[in-house]
């Protein structure tokens, strides 16, 4: 099953949300714009099949913040 990643930046926290290819929600989660938030967003990933070989795709919404910096 193909899983998507999207995620909508605010001021200060990234919203994550992983969902599947009918568009089902897999996962939603609101992180802190930070190295704490960074890695708990990769630890959603990889709890949702994310790995080095089938990456899950990512979609960001904007190109300002630490995610995107990275």
């Amino acid at each position: 099953m193909p899983v998507f990643c999207g995620i909508d930046w605010a001021e200060d926290h990234y919203d994550v949300a992983l969902v599947d290819d009918a568009g089902a929600v897999l996962a939603r989660k609101r992180t802190s714009d930070d190295s704490f938030g960074y890695q708990v967003s990769v630890g959603l990933l990889g709890e949702h099949g994310d790995r080095q070989e089938a990456p899950i795709p990512v979609a960001i919404e904007t190109l300002r913040g630490l995610l995107a910096g990275r």
